[in-house]
């Protein structure tokens, strides 16, 4: 589940990137086509980068990812270890998210399809003024005019002829160049992504923009702009149609004349656009999955691998034993990391020692902490061997000992035969 937790993070941050990216640079373009294919690759992609497995195009080779640290903080340590106990709490925390965010999504779907079966109700209650194509039908009160799939609804009695014929216009646009498809895909966006304000940003400014793209086409057709303006002004008094189709009428009626009346912008800044395919690379950079090419299994279904190794010794020669033994070492960067592996390469490390004279080490001399903030499939293992000054001057005073006690029994023995020879 923290997996779970972890991809709607990154989700949501993706989002905000993107919705940024497009409120700045993008937005104040008369460029409504293009803008609106950024909106609908950019929002499917932030669903999509964390899921991609970028890291292992990332990682560094293993032997770069080895690091002898000689000066060690026994304090740094302990507070290392400390942050890697707040796993657990992490993982209370998102016990209790986890009922609150499904709840969230499932009051969003259910408002979604109250809002479809509405439609559905009103499709087979309003007179079907024509049928072919695309259907137009009556609407029973003063609503403003909106469409959704293949359907227009409006009332044909509020308007005059020319009114009538811009407002068709005006809708089949979107119906002709399906811009419902962008509506569902925003609500779905609202409904996974309910707790991120950048999602209703975004939704907001892709239907404000398929408005620009329906505004633009209507003008080009060569229809009077300003008597246009007047009768979204016009409509602007009537009751807002269904909510989740494409309204004439969009709230933000005074951008919407802002942007008819600005002059199109110069084709230079189509370049602006060159600057999308480095964000994707970015955010895959910064929000990717690992690959899992070297990850193993859990039993609890989780899959990690070892990013990189370091060393913190506080001794030259046991870092000296230790770098010449590191051939052997059982933890390799980039390959696969596990509990049972740690505490392998820990009794190694501790036979390696006592083989060189460090006996009877205590249980914290050689200690490990694990990182888990790179990923939650990339972890940093960083091992940590603090031999105590006093321990290590007995055990070399022991050697010592042992070694001038040989000395004076041979010593003794050959006295001793000199001794007899001269009896």
């Amino acid at each position: 589940m923290s997996q779970l937790f972890d991809y709607l993070i990154k989700a949501s941050l993706c989002l905000g990137v993107v919705y940024l990216f497009y409120y700045w640079l993008l937005r104040p373009l008369t460029y409504y086509a293009w803008n609106r294919y950024f909106l609908l690759l950019a929002t499917s992609l932030a669903f999509i980068i964390p899921l991609l497995p970028v890291d292992a195009l990332m990682s560094e080779q293993p032997s770069a990812a080895v690091t002898f640290i000689r000066q060690f903080s026994l304090e740094k340590d302990q507070a290392a270890i400390a942050a890697t106990s707040a796993a657990p709490e992490r993982m209370a925390l998102w016990q209790v998210i986890l009922p609150v965010f499904l709840v969230g999504s499932l009051v969003m779907l259910v408002r979604m399809l109250i809002q479809l079966i509405s439609l559905k109700k009103l499709r087979c209650s309003a007179p079907l003024l024509h049928e072919g194509q695309y259907a137009f039908y009556q609407l029973p009160n003063e609503q403003s005019p909106f469409s959704f799939g293949n359907h227009v609804y409006l009332n044909r009695h509020l308007y005059n002829e020319e009114e009538f014929e811009k407002i068709i216009r005006h809708e089949l646009v979107h119906v002709q160049q399906k811009h419902t498809i962008d509506v569902l895909l925003m609500e779905w966006i609202c409904i996974i992504n309910w707790f991120n304000p950048f999602a209703w940003l975004i939704r907001q400014a892709a239907k404000q923009n398929l408005e620009f793209i329906a505004d633009e086409q209507v003008l080009q057709e060569g229809h009077n702009r300003k008597g246009y303006q007047y009768l979204l002004l016009k409509v602007a008094r009537e009751n807002h149609g269904f909510q989740l189709a494409s309204p004439f009428l969009f709230p933000s009626l005074k951008k919407r004349i802002e942007m008819m009346n600005r002059d199109r912008t110069a084709g230079i800044h189509l370049l602006k656009f060159a600057v999308v395919l480095p964000l994707i690379v970015m955010l895959a950079v910064a929000f990717g999955q690992t690959s899992g090419k070297h990850s193993i299994k859990k039993a609890d279904g989780e899959q990690y691998n070892l990013s990189s190794l370091t060393y913190r010794i506080n001794d030259a020669r046991v870092e000296a034993i230790v770098k010449e033994d590191q051939r052997n070492c059982l933890l390799k960067p980039g390959a696969a990391l596990s509990l049972g592996l740690m505490s392998k390469e820990k009794d190694r490390l501790k036979t390696l020692l006592e083989q060189h004279g460090y006996a009877n080490l205590p249980g914290n001399a050689i200690r490990f902490t694990i990182d888990t903030t790179l990923s939650p499939q990339r972890f940093a293992v960083e091992i940590a061997i603090h031999i105590a000054n006093a321990g290590m001057q007995q055990v070399r005073l022991a050697q010592g000992n042992g070694y001038d006690q040989k000395a004076k029994d041979q010593t003794l023995i050959k006295q001793e035969k000199i001794i007899s020879k001269v009896h």
